[in-house]
């Protein structure tokens, strides 16, 4: 993030490229915010078992389609919603 500056667009997890250069955009930030965020869900649950099941859950569901991360939000609030151990803690966890 410092390479781009942290105001910069490519610093973000979604870069808005309009008329660059993919190539110019790329770097391992998207990642490293990806796998923190990642981290970061996973610390909510009792357990690691119960996070693997809404990732399995979301493979299964979006495997051999192309995604975004609204699919990812929609399927993980579906998953905590309908989780007889969550649901009553999903205020929590969507806020």
């Amino acid at each position: 993030m410092n390479g781009f500056g942290l105001s910069n667009n490519f610093s973000s997890l979604y870069p808005i490229l309009n008329d660059s250069s993919p190539d110019d955009s790329f770097s391992e930030v998207p990642y490293e915010k990806g796998f923190q965020f990642l981290t970061y869900l996973e610390s909510l649950f009792d357990s690691k078992d119960d996070f693997q099941s809404i990732i399995r859950t979301y493979i299964n569901d979006h495997s051999q389609q192309s995604v975004t991360y609204y699919d990812f939000k929609a399927s993980f609030e579906a998953w905590v919603r309908s989780s007889p151990k969550y649901k009553d803690k999903a205020d929590t966890f969507l806020a």
